[in-house]
């Protein structure tokens, strides 16, 4: 399953250097209904309950480290390839999940 995430400037704004959870990128999922955390893996769903772990993509990698070195990243897309159990076990149910 293909998964679509938009960085936009609101996430670049208020995301977190160095917190998985927290990230311009974990931002974009959340917004998107995904529990993910990045750092070396793409941790899928809440710790406690992972659904998965997943190589990032090379582009989420560069973008993920250039934002923690506190260079310049603009908005922008990527797609994720994941199962979709997976996927399906890191989505958000409920609005108080968010």
């Amino acid at each position: 399953m293909d998964i679509r995430i938009q960085v936009t400037n609101e996430h670049i704004r208020n995301g977190r250097r160095n917190e998985p959870r927290s990230c311009p990128v974990a931002l974009a999922f959340r917004d998107a209904g995904y529990d993910v955390s990045v750092a070396s893996e793409l941790h899928w769903g809440h710790y406690a309950a992972c659904a998965g772990l997943t190589k990032p993509t090379k582009a989420i990698q560069e973008f993920v480290n250039a934002f923690d070195k506190k260079l310049v990243v603009k908005p922008r897309e990527f797609r994720v390839r994941v199962s979709k159990s997976v996927a399906e076990g890191a989505r958000y149910h409920h609005e108080d999940d968010l």
